[in-house]
């Protein structure tokens, strides 16, 4: 029996324009398979213009493997909660890993890069895991996905007496 040999991947903060067309050819992939509307040729140009502001600002993560093939990335951007209009947070614009290489090593790079970011922002960071197979099966399901939160180390939080959900302070 014959097996695939283990490819070696590395993981990069985004920094150049050709980084940025390099997330964007993998982010038409991640359309193709988990788009909820259709993208014309307009979206695809206005999307790579999202994809190069955020290279450009530091929030874009790429995970190559070693024939430099962008196999999973990251982008983050700012956001904050309707209810906290002042309150900053760093919440995923992308988040995606080629099929083939899910649940391994490709994620666990981009969690511990948007993990740096928090740290280096002093910044909660949200990500989404979404299930591209639970999103078929979903049809009028509500739950096709989970949502994890990092908070940066010596971030005071306090936990929601009513939901139970953690809440930063400051």
């Amino acid at each position: 029996m014959m097996m695939q040999a283990e490819r070696t991947l590395t993981c990069r903060k985004a920094v150049s324009n050709e980084d940025a067309f390099k997330i964007g050819r993998l982010l038409v992939e991640m359309a193709q398979e988990v788009a909820r509307v259709h993208m014309g040729e307009k979206d695809f140009i206005d999307a790579y213009s999202e994809v190069l502001e955020i290279v450009k600002e530091g929030r874009a993560f790429m995970v190559q493997d070693e024939r430099g093939l962008v196999v999973a990335s990251l982008g983050l951007q700012w956001s904050n909660p309707w209810y906290a209009p002042r309150a900053r947070v760093l919440a995923e614009q992308w988040f995606y890993v080629l099929p083939a290489l899910r649940g391994g090593e490709a994620r666990k790079m981009l969690e511990a890069a948007a993990i740096a970011a928090a740290d280096e922002h002093g910044k909660p960071v949200f990500l989404k895991y979404f299930d591209p197979v639970k999103l078929r099966e979903a049809a009028r399901k509500l739950v096709v996905g989970s949502e994890s939160v990092y908070y940066p180390a010596g971030t005071i939080a306090r936990i929601n007496p009513l939901s139970g959900v953690p809440v930063t302070e400051g």
